[in-house]
């Protein structure tokens, strides 16, 4: 596996699974590689990774257990593979400790959720601005917004163009945690209309996404070299 680096997105849900326990979840997932996964999963299933995702956000130890839940249900491979090259990046010495009273953390653990969220790579940042850079030029050529567009969505559906570097635009409420270099922080994601921005460098992990019935909330876990949040 290239650089052992992985993203995957699973579609879910973000209100209680058990009042609708006969029903089967979509799951999809998106590894580095571009592979994509897609099936139904139990709801008391997804109920049960949910809950190891928000156990996870308490305890960023608890990482370990969740990729392995994750695995027995066939929706990740190669788990050890992944989590030597999480805690390469983290050290396997944690311990959680006052740090500073903001999201800048360096070769550490984290955790978060974001309702409405969503991860962008350097790719579609760069696209995204070129586009907005012509707009204000008054250069609002259609072949040019078509190639726009084209490069975009490329960069969105192939996960591999994640590294080194992505972002995670948080568009509604959430709460992201850390522990590394700088001792442990938490920052709840106030829903104020402005969308917050956690930049991720060399990040290895799983991004799982919860849609059932038009809800729709995101988990992040991994490791990275580093996390700013803006």
């Amino acid at each position: 596996m290239r650089g052992a680096s992985i993203l995957v997105a699973i579609m879910l849900l973000s209100m209680p699974f058990i009042s609708a326990a006969n029903e089967n979840v979509i799951v999809y997932v998106r590894t580095y590689s571009g592979d994509i996964k897609a099936r139904g999963v139990a709801a008391e299933d997804a109920e049960r990774i949910k809950i190891l995702l928000e156990k996870t956000m308490e305890n960023l130890n608890m990482l370990p257990f969740l990729l392995y839940e994750l695995q027995r249900h066939g929706l990740l491979d190669d788990v050890e593979n992944i989590i030597n090259e999480i805690y390469d990046i983290a050290g396997n010495e944690t311990k959680e400790r006052e740090g500073l009273n903001l999201m800048i953390n360096a070769f550490c653990l984290f955790a978060g959720y974001g309702i409405n969220s969503w991860i962008e790579n350097p790719t579609s940042l760069l696209t995204i601005f070129l586009y907005t850079f012509f707009e204000k030029i008054g250069f609002p050529s259609m072949l040019l917004k078509l190639i726009f567009y084209s490069i975009y969505f490329y960069a969105i559906f192939t996960p591999k163009i994640y590294l080194p570097a992505a972002a995670w635009i948080v568009a509604g409420s959430g709460k992201v945690c850390s522990l590394g270099l700088f001792g442990y922080q938490n920052v709840e994601v106030d829903d104020d209309g402005i969308p917050s921005l956690y930049i991720l460098l060399r990040f290895v992990g799983v991004a799982v996404t919860f849609v059932w019935k038009g809800y729709e909330e995101t988990y992040v876990a991994g490791a990275a070299m580093a996390i700013v949040g803006i």
